[in-house]
């Protein structure tokens, strides 16, 4: 069933950077604390590339279900962050708008913001996990896994990657952290791959004010022009935060904590014009203008799960050498090899029923290495299918090419 997108649930911190939270602060007895000036900077910068990104990743699956964690994939890349250098460090700190920041201002930002979410409220299940996997022999400098344990509190552990065993592992620990939601995140371990960073997120809450199961009924949600297909209609009367123009509508369903379920449907824009708004940086506006208003909301159950990769995405907005051999410079990780980012693993699930919201992702960066033709002796030994060629040296002219799968002989 293709559902509405959902934009706002994985951008749990756009709330704080963009709304003033002082009531339900007093309401729901709020634990975060205000953020700094440096904190607030470095919020609403990822909030503003997760707006960007989600809108990248919407236009490559037109018409299909897609839902990422902007937090997810920006804290997976802020640990990589430490180990890049150079013109791959700079295009990394620019799509991720922390230019005008330090290493430390950026650092410490992501640690607050861990423990501030992590502690945000008693009455929801809310879990951030990082952990870096290497390679067994790879060197790594002490200084990158010392500073993504003390500021994202990285999990850190050498494992055989050529042990089958080792997916198994990985794959577990991202079961363990978004409660089994997320089962296995990786099929299998390349040759030339010698580090995972990954970040895990995993987030259940109650909505304030519940659905009424009894009013829950079939509908029918129109897919795009006359076509429909079957649902589950839930049925909500309540006063909460609204807005509305000729283009949208717009509800803010609360949960019982401080977080917020964003509800944003077309009316006279398409969905992908609305999606192109939200990266024009209207959504900021669509939020100040919400106010309390009695209404009701209908919006259908759904689950699904999302898997993508990130890399083309990533390029689009400006993340371009960490991605190719031999150019990519992350030489702060290890000086062993000649390392690039090989690939930006991105899988999430959601769950939305009349009780409330369970939502998961998790981020895996994957860290390879450019291979480079060994120096010294070697030894080449056709017993496998080869090609083999026929050319003249001057003219560089090819008159024979083939290839040998069964090397008959005839004397």
């Amino acid at each position: 069933m293709k559902f509405l997108s959902l934009l706002i649930v994985s951008l749990i911190l756009l709330s704080s950077c963009t709304r003033d939270m002082s009531a339900l602060d007093k309401d729901q007895g709020s634990k975060i604390r205000i953020p700094s000036a440096i904190e607030r900077q470095v919020i609403e910068a990822s909030s503003e590339f997760g707006q960007n990104l989600f809108g990248r990743v919407s236009s490559g699956n037109p018409e299909s279900n897609c839902f990422i964690s902007p937090l997810s994939v920006s804290m997976a890349l802020g640990m990589t962050l430490n180990g890049a250098d150079s013109q791959t460090y700079e295009e990394m700190k620019v799509m991720l708008g922390f230019e005008n920041l330090t290493a430390e201002e950026i650092n410490s930002t992501y640690k607050n913001i861990i423990q501030e979410l992590i502690q945000a409220n008693p009455d929801i299940a809310m879990h951030l996990a990082n952990a870096i996997f290497y390679r067994q022999g790879f060197s790594i400098f002490p200084d990158f896994l010392t500073v993504n344990q003390s500021y994202f509190n990285a999990e850190v552990s050498g494992l055989d990657f050529d042990d089958p065993q080792s997916v198994n592992t990985i794959n577990g620990w991202v079961s363990d952290q978004t409660q089994g939601t997320i089962p296995t995140v990786l099929d299998e371990i390349k040759p030339e791959t010698v580090m995972f960073l990954i970040n895990a997120i995993y987030f259940k809450a109650q909505w304030l004010y519940k659905f009424d199961k009894a009013k829950t009924e079939d509908a029918l949600f129109y897919t795009s022009g006359q076509n429909s297909v079957d649902c589950q209609m839930m049925h909500l009367e309540a006063e909460v935060p609204y807005t509305g123009s000729e283009q949208f509508e717009m509800a803010e369903l609360p949960y019982d904590s401080n977080f917020v379920f964003d509800l944003i449907v077309p009316t006279g824009a398409s969905l992908p014009e609305i999606v192109s708004a939200i990266q024009d940086g209207q959504l900021n506006t669509w939020l100040e203008g919400l106010t309390r208003r009695e209404g009701t909301v209908e919006m259908p159950k759904f689950t699904f799960d999302f898997n993508t990769s990130l890399v083309n995405y990533l390029q689009e907005l400006g993340m371009i050498d960490a991605f190719i051999p031999g150019i990519a410079d992350l030489s702060r990780i290890s000086e062993q090899e000649r390392l690039f980012i090989s690939d930006v693993i991105h899988k999430s699930f959601v769950k939305v029923e009349e009780e409330g919201t369970e939502a998961s992702a998790v981020t895996v960066v994957e860290v390879g290495y450019t291979s480079y033709p060994p120096s010294g002796p070697f030894h080449l030994r056709a017993d496998r299918p080869f090609i083999f060629l026929i050319r003249e040296k001057v003219t560089g002219a090819i008159l024979f090419i083939g290839q040998v799968y069964n090397p008959e002989w005839k004397a």
